[in-house]
């Protein structure tokens, strides 16, 4: 589940040349309008690519994320810095199929709080897949219950009002790391500036 325009390059370079089985994967939608970003560095040209990530390091809470949500978990990492100074700590899940075990529980032996951020369903999905990693391994890591954004738990909605309901957003990754850090929970979309809003939901036309 790329993140990137880069990882996308990059692994896919790798599955067509190197790799020996199938591969599947699963690009959404919004980051086909999203621009290269020179600013996150990954390790893309490891031997072996599939895995994750650490791109963004921090000891206050830990963000495992997937697709596009990942893009969304650094502009709000970036927000709980520059106004509560709250370092957070993100894992380009990258390849839900090898998760990079070691490198979640180390992270979150850092932090010891957890955010999973997905693109579908929490149930039997991505959320509860490494939910059962952290507790077959070590679920005295736990600081705290671990929070799960996902969609919500019903059909996809086909109104574009009922969009912010349904998916999971900047806003709900930032209140969660409050919720984590015990700060306050802020208000509406009204406190996040232009810079850390997501403007790829606005003008998303297509593909459908």
């Amino acid at each position: 589940m790329p993140s990137s325009s880069e990882s996308i390059l990059s692994t896919y370079s790798y599955a067509v040349n190197h790799y020996k089985s199938p591969v599947i994967s699963l690009e959404h939608r919004i980051l086909y309008n999203c621009s290269f970003r020179t600013d996150i560095k990954k390790q893309y040209s490891e031997k072996n690519p599939f895995t994750s990530y650490l791109i963004r390091k921090g000891k206050g809470v830990t963000v495992v994320a997937t697709s596009v949500m990942v893009v969304d978990a650094l502009k709000a990492a970036n927000f709980v810095k520059e106004n509560n100074g709250i370092e957070t700590e993100i894992i380009d899940l990258h390849c839900i199929s090898h998760p990079n075990i070691n490198l979640i529980l180390k992270s979150l032996k850092k932090t010891g709080k957890l955010i999973i951020a997905d693109t579908g369903w929490a149930s039997y999905g991505v959320c509860a897949e490494i939910c059962r990693i952290i507790l077959t391994n070590n679920p005295e890591l736990l600081k705290a219950p671990v929070i799960q954004l996902s969609m919500a738990p019903s059909p996809c909605p086909t109104a574009k009002t009922l969009e912010n309901y349904f998916y999971p957003n900047i806003e709900n990754i930032i209140n969660s790391i409050y919720k984590l850090t015990a700060k306050r929970k802020i208000s509406a979309a009204k406190s996040l500036r232009k810079e850390f809003l997501n403007k790829h939901y606005e003008n998303f036309k297509g593909p459908f």
